[in-house]
This record gives C-alpha cells, structure tokens and sequence, in this order.
C-alpha cells in the first residue's frame, strides 16, 4: 500500500511488554521524553496508563515511521523510567 509521506508520521504509539524501572507503576498521566528507535532523538511526549499495564504515548510533535516490533525507551531527565515494545503506531487525524 502506497501513501504520501505525511501518512508516516505517527501522533503516539501503543506500546506493551512494559519494563518500568524508575517508577513502580504508571497510575495517571507522565510527562517524559522517548526514544521510538535506537538511532532516534529523544522527543517530548505524555504516557498514559491504558488496559492490561500497556502505555499508550502521546508526542509533542508527530514521529516518522513508528514500527511495531521496535523498542521504546522512556526517560526523565537522565533517568530511564522504563520502555516497553511497540504495539502499533496511533493516528489522531
């Protein structure tokens, strides 16, 4: 399936498998930055506590080409709050 490149660009991910190191669970909304890839700036975003202890993030500004299978890293400042393993990519329109 063909689309343009504006398709790529995700406004959040769906993301399970949760590894939560800095925190011991994610009851209500967190600010952090995210890495969506190795080779990825972190970027700012909002997780958000969602079914069965998977996160959904929220960007700040829509990310090229979120792949599900690819690892998620959250940070806050120079500590890693967890990460987990993208689900799929979310598109708000």
């Amino acid at each position: 399936m063909l689309g343009s490149n504006e398709e790529l660009f995700a406004d959040g991910m769906l993301v399970e498998d949760i590894n939560l190191i800095a925190i011991e669970t994610l009851k209500e909304p967190l600010r952090v930055t995210v890495k969506a890839r190795y080779s990825m700036k972190e970027v700012g975003a909002v997780l958000y506590p969602v079914d069965n202890g998977n996160i959904k993030v929220e960007f700040d500004e829509k990310q090229r080409a979120i792949t599900p299978g690819q690892a998620a890293v959250f940070y806050k400042g120079d500590v890693v709050v967890g990460g987990g393993t993208i689900v799929e990519a979310v598109f708000n329109g």
